[in-house]
């Protein structure tokens, strides 16, 4: 048996630049998970799930919608 760290590797699916760049295409909204997910997958080529985007809208100071 191996001993070390189990789990997801720390950090996140996106660098802090393509946030950024979503981040600046959603403000002013009131952005649905949905809609990141869409997004980030229309702008960044990146498939993401509605859990994970709905934990990228919490870390970016939005607040949580589900739809």
């Amino acid at each position: 048996l191996r001993s070390g760290k189990r789990g997801r590797p720390a950090g996140g699916t996106l660098s802090p630049c393509q946030s950024e760049k979503i981040i600046k295409l959603v403000k002013g909204q009131k952005p649905t998970r949905k809609i990141v997910v869409d997004l980030v997958k229309e702008e960044l080529n990146i498939g993401i799930s509605l859990w994970t985007a709905g934990r990228y809208l919490a870390r970016w100071g939005f607040k949580r919608r589900k739809v």
